[in-house]
């Protein structure tokens, strides 16, 4: 069973900034997934039912709202954690 999608995004805020330590999310695991299956970006939005910048903003690590994670979990059978992760933020 995977993390529910707004669970895991109230806990992105909520890591964002610990003390000194910044947090970031990386979409590395997404970009795997589409290198592993032959997803082109195109694919993923067209299957998700999206526009192309959250997915063009998810290939640069950026924010994306729960909506978008969860169309394009849907769309790949997927659950978030999946293709997103927490990382420290080294800059």
């Amino acid at each position: 069973m995977g993390i529910d999608v707004q669970v895991f995004c109230q806990l992105a805020e909520y890591l964002s900034f610990q003390g000194e330590h910044f947090w970031a999310v990386s979409y590395k695991r997404l970009g795997k997934f589409q290198v592993d299956k032959d997803i082109k970006k195109k694919d993923l939005y067209t299957k998700a039912g999206i526009i192309f910048a959250p997915v063009a903003k998810m290939g640069e690590n950026g924010h994306v709202t729960t909506g978008i994670l969860l169309k394009a979990c849907t769309a790949l059978n997927y659950q978030v954690e999946d293709i997103m992760e927490f990382v420290p933020d080294d800059e």
